[in-house]
């Protein structure tokens, strides 16, 4: 893995503990914080299913698709998340719905 990937693996890695954070914990809200969490580089480099957030990465709405997936499935862990087939049909339906309340 070169750094840039690393660097980008690394930011979806942050955002993903964000926003788990903002659906799991009552005392994290991802609005008043800002998306900022004390998760780092050093946290990244310990966990064994950094190949899921590589994947994560390549996503062009990181946020998007991790939202719509956590509100939907009851699995917070990002390989159920990634690894779901259903997943991009997920984030497609929400962004119709999205864009539906623009009507």
């Amino acid at each position: 893995m070169d750094i840039a990937q690393q660097e980008t693996s690394v930011a979806a890695y942050k955002t993903y503990v964000a926003i788990k954070n903002h659906f799991t914990s009552p005392y994290y809200d991802y609005f008043q914080y800002g998306g900022r969490v004390k998760a780092g580089k050093m946290t990244f480099e310990r966990r064994n299913d950094k190949y899921f957030f590589t994947k994560l990465a390549k996503k062009k709405d990181i946020r998007g698709y991790l939202v719509a997936n956590f509100i939907d499935n009851q699995s917070n862990w990002i390989g159920d998340v990634i690894n779901d087939h259903d997943s991009d049909k997920i984030y497609t339906k929400w962004q119709a719905r999205l864009q539906s309340l623009q009507y």
